[in-house]
């Protein structure tokens, strides 16, 4: 799927206030998306880490399009980006080292946001 057709599909239980219904939400979609990079490296038949890894990259980047149409549709995001590679590194921890900038660009977002607290 496009990260459109995520927004169209999960936007609503994103922007949701109630949080049981916006954590629902949040795990059926991060499942999807795994799937969605494990059939992918099925269909292309993948066997090189490399490969691999490029799947998830290419799944980060669909993620991170859907936090800029959901920052644009409400404003703010729900979601962080890199989100999906954060989680994707703790699915998988072989990945880590090749999300190095990914995770690190997230950890600092989330100092500056200590910082402003």
């Amino acid at each position: 799927m496009k990260a459109k057709d995520y927004f169209n599909r999960y936007k609503n239980g994103l922007a949701s206030e109630n949080m049981d219904a916006y954590v629902l939400t949040f795990r059926e979609m991060y499942q999807e998306m795994f799937k969605e990079c494990v059939d992918t490296m099925h269909t292309r038949q993948i066997k090189q880490d490399d490969a691999v890894v490029s799947v998830f990259k290419e799944m980060n980047e669909r993620y991170n399009a859907l936090c800029r149409l959901l920052a644009k549709e409400y404003g703010t995001s729900p979601i962080k980006e890199n989100g999906f590679a954060v989680l994707a590194c703790d699915t998988c921890e072989f990945l880590r080292p090749y999300f190095s900038k990914e995770l690190n660009s997230l950890k600092h977002t989330n100092e500056e946001s200590e910082d402003t607290e």
